[in-house]
């Protein structure tokens, strides 16, 4: 279990994983990268940053952002397409989304295909006044015991706030 102090959430994630808090703020420019500001990083001990986009490590990313005021949760959650128009080429929205319920508050979740890296599913929430985006990079021949791990992870998430 880790609590961040900084965006006020705890959550329970495998016990071979480390955790990762980069230093910095998220700028809510862009989906969050393990290398990037602001981003709390889990993952296996072995997985390397620098080489996500080409390597089958399973990832989980969150970020926090504090929202435009009087910005919904369809408004937030609208700026996830935003920010993947730029590289439509490597990664795309599949599918419809859908509405999850993330520490009691409902979260809108994407799933994306980038077809030479990984598929990623992403749940974009937010939670008195700061949006949060917790993603999930998993490779394209990812079992259910792997997807289940953003699953739990989702279903441990508590807001110390």
């Amino acid at each position: 279990m880790v609590t961040s102090e900084r965006y006020h959430y705890s959550a329970a994630y495998p016990p071979d994983w480390q955790v990762v808090e980069s230093e910095g703020e998220w700028a809510a420019e862009s989906w969050g990268n393990p290398f990037e500001p602001g981003v709390d990083s889990y993952a296996l001990p072995t997985a390397d940053p620098w080489t996500i986009y080409e390597d089958p490590d399973v990832w989980i990313l969150v970020a926090s952002h504090p929202t435009n005021p009087g910005e919904s949760l369809k408004e937030w959650a609208a700026r996830l397409p935003a920010w993947l128009a730029p590289i439509s080429e490597w990664c795309q929205i599949i599918g419809d989304s859908k509405i999850v319920m993330v520490a009691g508050e409902p979260g809108v979740q994407y799933s994306e295909d980038c077809p030479t890296m990984h598929y990623v599913r992403t749940t974009m929430l937010v939670h008195k006044g700061q949006g949060y985006y917790i993603s999930f990079w998993y490779p394209h021949n990812a079992d259910q015991r792997v997807l289940g791990t953003y699953e739990n992870f989702l279903g441990s998430v508590a807001f110390t706030r």
